[in-house]
Parts: C-alpha cells; structure tokens; sequence
C-alpha cells in the first residue's frame, strides 16, 4: 500500500500539483457559520459577487439599465394606449366626415 493520500475533486482523481493550481482558484471562506451561507442557494450570487469587488459598478450599471428599461417598458405601453385611442378616434371623425361628405 502506498503512504500516499488520494485527491479527489468533484469525484475525480488529482495530483499535488494539479490540486495546488486549482488552489488559486477557491473561494477562502472563513467564519463560523460562513459555509451555512452557502447552503442557501440565494446567498451564491451575492457570496461571488462580494469576493470580487471589481464587479460592483458592472452590477450597479447593470442594474441601472434594468430599471430604466423596466420604466421604458411602462411608459411604452401607456403611450400605445393612448395611440390606440387616437387612432379610434381619428377612425371615427373620419367615417363622420366621409358620411357627410356622401350626404352633400
């Protein structure tokens, strides 16, 4: 038997070497009940996005956008409303007019 220990990654086998580049790569997660935030699904994004704080004005502009959009979205279907009304009413007048028209 050897003395040497197993590495297994996500049910694969690893090297020394191998498991000490993919080191670089983890999350350092400390505290006492820090690895209970990361059962909650909803913590994951939140728990990635505070590891990287470079993301953060990305993410405010991104949502940003998102709310703009959201009010463009309102605001469009407000204004296709009011088209739509026009639009019938401009239909009526013009039947009312051409009715006339017929009866002169």
């Amino acid at each position: 038997m050897s003395n040497r220990s197993q590495i297994k990654v996500n049910g694969q086998s690893f090297t020394s070497a191998q498991t000490r580049v993919l080191a670089h790569e983890l999350i350092d997660i400390h505290g006492q009940h820090d690895n209970q935030l990361l059962m909650d699904e909803s913590n994951h994004l939140s728990v990635i996005d505070d590891y990287d704080n470079s993301i953060n004005p990305l993410l405010d502009s991104y949502k940003e956008c998102y709310k703009n959009i959201l009010y463009a979205k309102k605001h469009m279907k407000v204004f296709r409303v009011m088209m739509n009304l026009e639009l019938k009413r401009w239909l009526f007048f013009n039947m009312k007019s051409m009715s006339l028209n017929q009866q002169l």
